[in-house]
């Protein structure tokens, strides 16, 4: 999941963005708008756009009413996301701030086309960056925060597997498959 979903900044009224990430592009397209078809009960009006570098598909959720974008190897929004979450969890006034554009945009009517979601979290990182005293490094930082964070992320995911690999053969050791009588 990326977007602004994954960085609190989704408005009611927003979509849920997903992405897939396959060499076989086109491929994966056909078999998910197959499978979208395939459970017409419960999803409608499959949509593929090409006008981005990669393919997306936009469907809805007929119970919640929610929009689904599917973008099928892009990694450009996912790293994004990543980046804005960095960002977002350096100071939360950023967020708020990020938050507040959103929703004065969506009053607006900033948002039907006149500019894109993803603008109005990039407006309020580059307030944080230049306020004084900033609240956000600038992205030279940013980046460097952003690899340390991820390698961080992939040490815990790690520890953890092995914590659990640790506790599943110390609970298989302790209990005896088979109890014989003496």
């Amino acid at each position: 999941m990326y977007g602004s979903s994954s960085f609190f900044c989704a408005l009611k009224h927003g979509d849920i963005n997903c992405f897939i990430n396959v060499k076989e592009y086109l491929l994966c397209v056909k078999h998910v708008v197959d499978i979208i078809k395939q459970y017409s009960d419960t999803y409608e009006d499959p949509v593929v756009t090409t006008g981005h570098r990669f393919p997306r598909i936009k469907f809805k959720h007929k119970e919640s009413g929610l929009t689904v974008v599917l973008s099928i190897h892009s990694l450009k929004s996912a790293n994004f996301t990543e980046l804005m979450n960095c960002f977002f969890s350096c100071d939360k006034r950023a967020l708020q701030l990020s938050q507040l554009l959103k929703i004065h945009a969506s009053e607006m009517n900033l948002m039907d086309g006149t500019f894109e979601s993803h603008i109005f979290p990039l407006m309020a990182v580059y307030f944080c960056q230049n306020s004084k005293p900033p609240l956000l490094p600038k992205y030279e930082m940013s980046y460097d925060m952003l690899m340390s964070r991820a390698e961080e992320d992939k040490l815990n995911r790690e520890e953890k597997l092995e914590r659990e690999k640790t506790s599943q053969e110390k609970e298989s050791s302790a209990s005896p498959d088979k109890q014989t009588d003496t």
